[in-house]
């Protein structure tokens, strides 16, 4: 079966049937699969799946619930996030065209009636691939998964605070160390309870022993997930190195975040003992306004306009070094 599958599509996935967040899913390129089999004998697996490895586009998560009545409660779709062959997390928002969504929820909903028939009760989430060749289901996770956790948070958050449009399942890391001290190192970033645009951290259980911890990145579009998660990976590169980076050039005018957005963030962040790093802005507005608004942040020490010229860097690399250099208290 492996060399039929693997002259027709190259490679295959060999994965256990009770396999989960890629514990026990493996590629195969070629039939010699030793090792791979050492491996699956080590996960006491006694089933297989063995499918063709597409060139996913995208891997959906349908999420649904049937109560102890038999109604049927469809709570959305995520799209799954990987490195490699193992699950890393799960996006939610705009994310999927109406087409793809109505496919999935209509070929999800025969399955969903089709348990409730057969008695089930509970949560279920049936994972899909869409690649070129169409869309289709991969596998039923008729249990309580990471996705699950994040939408009963959400669906918590949203009573306090109204709507959240987008939301990211994200697992993330730092130096091991106690909550109270996670929340401090988080800073501003931290889900305050009044307002989105912030990381929800939960299931921590292992944070002072590796420093993982699972965290739901709310926010109200892509930007902020993005500036979330940046924001994450950022602490665990800090941790890691004990370094903060010396100075900052913001420009006003960002594709992603704005600079003002960014200042903003920048100017109730914890830089614990560390000194806080200085921020020069970047613009191409003449606008005096703006200039006395972000020389009013501390931390900031210039205000440049573009294009930038030699003499323009050589003045604020020197004037940094002054204020680096210089025995003034930490911010």
């Amino acid at each position: 079966m492996i060399s039929s599958l693997l002259k027709d599509y190259g490679r295959v996935i060999i994965r256990g049937e009770q396999g989960s967040a890629g514990s026990s899913t493996f590629e195969a390129k070629t039939s010699d699969i030793g090792s791979i089999y050492a491996e699956i004998k080590k996960n006491q697996d006694k089933k297989l799946l063995i499918e063709p490895m597409l060139e996913v586009i995208a891997s959906p998560n349908d999420q649904w619930a049937i109560d102890r009545k038999g109604n049927i409660h469809h709570l959305g779709i995520t799209a799954q996030l990987f490195e490699g062959l193992k699950h890393a997390g799960n996006l939610k928002g705009q994310y999927f065209s109406d087409r793809t969504y109505n496919q999935m929820t209509q070929n999800s909903l025969k399955v969903v009636e089709k348990m409730t028939s057969d008695g089930y009760c509970g949560v279920l989430g049936i994972d899909y691939i869409i690649a070129e060749q169409g869309i289709y289901p991969t596998e039923n996770n008729a249990r309580v998964n990471g996705s699950t956790y994040t939408h009963a948070l959400v669906n918590k958050v949203e009573q306090q605070i109204g709507k959240v449009q987008f939301w990211k399942f994200f697992k993330a890391k730092t130096s091991p160390c106690s909550f109270t001290e996670l929340v401090n190192r988080m800073g501003s970033l931290i889900y305050n309870g009044t307002s989105i645009n912030h990381v929800f951290p939960y299931d921590c259980d292992m944070l002072s022993v590796n420093g993982t911890f699972a965290t739901v990145l709310i926010a109200e579009d892509m930007y902020h997930i993005d500036f979330l998660e940046q924001a994450l990976k950022y602490l665990e590169k800090s941790q890691k190195n004990h370094t903060y980076p010396e100075l900052i050039l913001v420009d006003i005018f960002m594709p992603k975040m704005s600079g003002w957005m960014f200042l903003e963030k920048y100017s109730k962040m914890n830089f614990e003992k560390h000194r806080k790093p200085s921020v020069v802005v970047l613009t191409h507005s003449h606008d005096a306004g703006n200039y006395d608004q972000a020389l009013s942040i501390p931390g900031v020490i210039g205000f440049l306009n573009k294009p930038l010229t030699e003499e323009d860097i050589m003045e604020v690399l020197n004037q940094h070094c002054l204020l680096y250099t210089s025995p003034s208290p930490r911010d």
